[in-house]
């Protein structure tokens, strides 16, 4: 990955786009828009990357949700319907496997990565939601998550790589969908990977999350 903080292109070179796309002619990166990055002014930009970049170092360090190895592009945002401002990108190193959706069977061996996984996420949420601090709305479905190998490597693991940028934190109306639509994602998540191996039981973290659906709901 490049050294420096951030790389700056111009409208001619970056390409802006919805989701995680791959890159033509570079097989070792997929390109994900950043879509809390369209800004008028760069240093409001920057600081937001900043911030974001904060939270992903969080996901990994105090949660152990392991993440694809990523940079920040920004460029120009010329002929931008509502200003002539800055954009950004995020390139994610490809990691070579598949996500938890297309795998028809979870390994024996990932069982219990599998099984660390669901809780890590749990314990994210129910921090981040006790505490009222802004929380990744977007990190709850198994196809943002690869089972594989970083180029170069040999040891599997689950990785993030669909990165997240929408958060939640509107803490005066928990009931809208940033919570609850995550919640039951995330439930539909667990009974996924439960079907994927029977020796994956999710029942304890199941029910934690049916409990957090129904005092959302109260």
């Amino acid at each position: 990955m490049p050294n420096s903080e951030y790389l700056y292109l111009d409208s001619e070179t970056s390409r802006f786009r919805r989701g995680v796309k791959e890159i033509k002619g570079n097989p070792n990166f997929l390109i994900k828009s950043f879509g809390e990055g369209f800004k008028s002014e760069l240093g409001a930009l920057e600081s937001t990357i900043k911030k974001t970049k904060g939270m992903y170092s969080e996901l990994e360090s105090v949660y152990n949700i392991r993440l694809a190895p990523y940079e920040f592009v920004i460029g120009t945002r010329e002929n931008w319907p509502k200003n002539n401002g800055y954009g950004a990108d995020i390139f994610i190193q490809r990691i070579e496997g598949k996500n938890l959706q297309e795998i028809n069977e979870v390994p024996n061996e990932a069982v219990q990565e599998a099984k660390d996984l669901i809780a890590n996420l749990l314990n994210y949420f129910k921090n981040k939601y006790k505490n009222k601090q802004e929380i990744f709305a977007d990190i709850y479905t198994p196809d943002q998550f690869v089972y594989g190998v970083r180029p170069n490597e040999t040891e599997k693991h689950i990785y993030l790589v669909d990165l997240p940028f929408r958060t939640a934190s509107d803490y005066k109306d928990p009931k809208k969908y940033d919570f609850l639509y995550e919640l039951q994602y995330f439930l539909d998540f667990c009974e996924s990977l439960e079907g994927k191996n029977k020796n994956i039981s999710l029942t304890d973290s199941k029910q934690e999350i049916s409990q957090l659906i129904a005092d959302l709901e109260k």
